[in-house]
């Protein structure tokens, strides 16, 4: 899976790939977030390199409703790497949110 992944990550056009991260460098979504309303869910990896303990604690203090699960891996694209635990988050989730009970 990770070399599949590195591979078609690979296929990327690199300047347009070098042009997004550096606009990413610069971007902050800390202002908008207030503005949120709907339940939260943020699937984060346990070790992952990518989103740390500030960004995480920027979340909390400015989401009213977010409920934060830690997926244990390394990899930043959980949804990729560990679809089953993501996809269970989400089902518990969402009978948390609509009252309807949810079944594998």
């Amino acid at each position: 899976m990770v070399r599949w992944f590195d591979d078609e990550m690979g296929k990327g056009n690199v300047d347009v790939l070098v042009a997004m991260t550096r606009w990413m460098a610069d971007f902050t979504a800390v202002p908008l977030l207030a503005k949120i309303r709907a339940p939260v869910l943020g699937l984060y990896p346990s070790a992952g390199p990518v989103t740390d303990d500030v960004q995480l604690r920027l979340l909390r203090e400015h989401i009213t409703n977010l409920r934060i699960v830690s997926i244990l891996t390394c990899y930043h694209a959980i949804a990729s790497f560990e679809p089953a635990a993501c996809a269970l988050e989400v089902l518990h989730f969402a009978a948390q949110e609509d009252g309807i009970s949810c079944h594998k």
